[in-house]
């Protein structure tokens, strides 16, 4: 049994439109969207270690000064804190190099801040030791904070991230290092994820097989109803033909009986005075001899 035009239409439109979805979603994949993050390269009186000297309960307001002058078309900015899974944008911003982040150990609680000069700070770990909160995701690179043979932190007392190492350290805040990591809220931007041409490519080419599968399809339920009344229309005229081809038969069997039944009888007819008038003819003949 045929399916319907119409059905084949709808399975056409219900069958197409899943790859056209998937299609649509792989096309424009992205990752997670995070704040637009950026470098800014501190002057000798921005670092911490100087800032520090005259403003000792604020050392990274340098870095955020610093972070105000970079970029100024961007709004809402901060130092980079470590909230989340950001390592690898990290990377991407420090490109093997070191950054120093709005993180700094204060001696004061015995703990280790972040702080990111808009909002505020708080505490991420516990100790010199830098043991993290529950809240806080791992981000120490091995062998980190490095401490003093006695335990303390001494003057090694600012967070930054380390590309090489992949994870953050803490420095003397003296050197200007690559830069400080910022961030502006205000400016979300999302990574964009590449995909693969050669998979887009075969997405569409299996949404046009399917197509090409369905339009067949439909045609060839359309053409069916044709070619079987062509073919009803073949057998009427045989069956007639037929017909008449058999009622012409006993007909003509019948006069070519006739025809030669006459000419027999005619035949026969014709022999028999023959006969008889030669019986006479030798009969008189005989007669004269004996005479």
């Amino acid at each position: 049994m045929d399916a319907p035009p119409s059905l084949l239409r709808r399975f056409a439109i219900t069958s197409t439109r899943p790859f056209l979805a998937i299609l649509l979603l792989l096309c424009t994949a992205t990752s997670p969207t995070f704040a637009f993050v950026y470098t800014a390269t501190p002057t000798d009186a921005q670092l911490p270690a100087a800032y520090a000297v005259m403003n000792p309960g604020t050392p990274l307001q340098g870095l955020y000064d610093a972070c105000n002058q970079q970029n100024p078309g961007t709004s809402d900015r901060m130092l980079m804190t470590v909230r989340g899974n950001v390592t690898e944008m990290l990377e991407n911003a420090a490109k093997g190099g070191v950054l120093y982040l709005g993180g700094y150990y204060d001696p004061a609680s015995d703990t280790w801040k972040w702080w990111d000069g808009r909002f505020g700070g708080y505490v991420f770990a516990l100790g010199p030791a830098g043991k993290l909160v529950a809240s806080q995701r791992p981000g120490w690179a091995a062998g980190y904070p490095e401490l003093n043979a006695d335990g303390s932190v001494g003057n090694l007392r600012y967070v930054a991230f380390d590309g090489s190492r992949r994870g953050w350290t803490n420095v003397a805040g003296k050197a200007v290092l690559s830069g400080v990591a910022c961030e502006s809220r205000d400016d979300i931007v999302p990574e964009q994820k590449s995909f693969p041409w050669w998979a887009i490519l075969i997405i569409v080419l299996a949404v046009v097989v399917v197509v090409i599968a369905i339009v067949f399809c439909f045609c060839c339920s359309k053409k069916k109803p044709y070619d079987d009344k062509e073919k009803r229309q073949l057998a009427s005229r045989s069956a007639s033909f037929v017909s008449r081809r058999t009622s012409f038969a006993p007909s003509a069997t019948s006069s070519f009986s006739t025809s030669r039944t006459s000419s027999s009888s005619h035949t026969n007819s014709g022999g028999t005075s023959g006969t008889e008038s030669f019986d006479t003819d030798r009969s008189s003949s005989v007669d004269s001899s004996d005479r």
